[in-house]
């Protein structure tokens, strides 16, 4: 059973890391200038990170043809897998900060 899909999994899932990272190191620094602003500051970046997903693979999500159940499953699972891997990390550092005061 091979399935073409019509986008680069492979980009979707740099994407979704590459993304990753920003927000961490984002956060990370945050955390460092600004503790009490953490939460809303990665609420933020969450928001942000949909819309220059959107943005990005727009003729992919929004395309002429429809997608599959398949094509659909593999757009969705990276974006919520790396969206549960960054609020455990973020979720963290803010219980750790809140252990240290």
């Amino acid at each position: 059973m091979d399935q073409t899909l019509a986008f680069s999994l492979v980009a979707m899932y740099l994407f979704h890391f590459i993304s990753y990272v920003i927000i961490c190191l984002s956060v990370e620094y945050l955390n460092a200038k600004l503790p009490s602003q953490v939460g809303y500051a990665y609420l933020a970046s969450v928001f942000i990170k949909i819309g220059v997903f959107v943005l990005v693979f727009k003729s992919t999500i929004v395309g002429a043809e429809d997608l599959t159940l398949v094509e659909r499953l593999y757009i969705i699972i990276p974006m919520f897998l790396f969206l549960v891997l960054e609020a455990i990390y973020c979720g963290r550092l803010m219980n750790a900060q809140q252990h240290t005061k």
